[in-house]
């Protein structure tokens, strides 16, 4: 029951969380497809995921992995082995994924506040460059 509060809470908290960020951007032409391009990477990024999962839960690589990694021993502790190998390096690349996925969110993310703020700068100093120009005249 827990972690069902748990997945509920955080999908409520990414759905507010892509919503501040789509409002936020919503006025600027420029940044607005980095963030529609960011959340059709976290769309792929959850099918692959979602997929490593199912194949790891329905025993596929329980059958895949000695065809693989090949086991030609009779010895069952070693068919076992062969069996987790393949498992074992699907579970690493699923978690790769999902640092990968954090990495990448995280970085458009800081990436495109730090183009806000050089945007703002740049638009007070025009600002300024435009008002002195006016008054020299």
């Amino acid at each position: 029951m827990c972690i069902i509060i748990f997945l509920i809470v955080m999908t409520i908290g990414f759905e507010f969380l892509k919503e501040y960020i789509t409002e936020e951007m919503a006025d600027d032409r420029s940044i607005r497809p980095i963030i529609n391009s960011l959340f059709g990477e976290l769309t792929i990024l959850g099918f692959l995921s979602m997929f490593s999962f199912f194949v790891t839960k329905i025993g596929f690589m329980d059958y895949l992995s000695p065809i693989i990694f090949g086991n030609t021993n009779d010895d069952e502790e070693e068919e076992e082995e062969a069996k987790e190998l393949l498992l074992e390096t699907f579970e690493t690349v699923h978690f790769s994924i999902f640092f990968i996925m954090v990495t990448f969110v995280s970085s458009v993310l800081l990436l495109v506040k730090y183009a806000k703020t050089m945007e703002n700068k740049w638009w007070y100093m025009n600002m300024i460059c435009c008002n002195d120009d006016t008054t020299n005249e």
